[in-house]
């Protein structure tokens, strides 16, 4: 049970390290450019894939951290 909660913890500030780093990575891009042109579109879009990913790792390590805490 204790590996579930490590693994569960572990899922969800993988999702929350890849969220915040791609914000900033993004914000930091619209900030230099000063525009929204399509190298800061195509970097948001990127930043996209990047946040579903991320919020995907959160809601595992939240269904596992269920599962885990249920069975204990």
């Amino acid at each position: 049970m204790q590996d579930l909660l490590v693994m569960a913890a572990t899922l969800r500030t993988i999702g929350e390290i890849i969220a915040i780093g791609m914000l900033i990575s993004v914000h930091t891009h619209i900030i230099k450019e000063r525009k929204i042109d399509l190298d800061v579109l195509l970097s948001m879009q990127r930043e996209k894939a990047y946040l579903v990913a991320g919020l995907a790792s959160i809601l595992t390590g939240y269904v596992i951290e269920l599962i885990a805490y249920t069975f204990a």
